[in-house]
């Protein structure tokens, strides 16, 4: 957790770098132990970062398609409340079964 706040990488990420050997790792009591990352992984994992101007350089998303004319799918529309149609009938008698 150490080398998650010291690099700002969330821990998902950093198990993921670890699982595809981006980042070099040492266990010194076999696996399902404490994992132990060295000091010069965290100059290694500041290069593996993409800088705010590589992601200013991404081409822009391409516009979404026209919307088709035609009824809203069922998962767009409100759902209203079910409603009992059929009237209770208090003034008939009631039965023991």
């Amino acid at each position: 957790m150490e080398f998650c706040e010291l690099t700002g990488l969330s821990a998902s990420t950093v198990r993921r770098f670890i699982a595809a050997k981006r980042i070099p790792v040492f266990q010194p009591g076999g696996r399902r132990c404490r994992v132990l990352i060295p000091r010069d992984a965290l100059d290694r994992t500041s290069l593996m970062q993409p800088t705010l101007d590589a992601r200013a350089e991404r081409p822009a998303a391409a516009p979404s398609a026209p919307r088709i004319p035609g009824p809203a799918p069922r998962w767009q529309t409100p759902r209203t409340p079910c409603i009992d149609t059929q009237p209770e009938d208090n003034d008939a008698p009631k039965t023991k079964a």
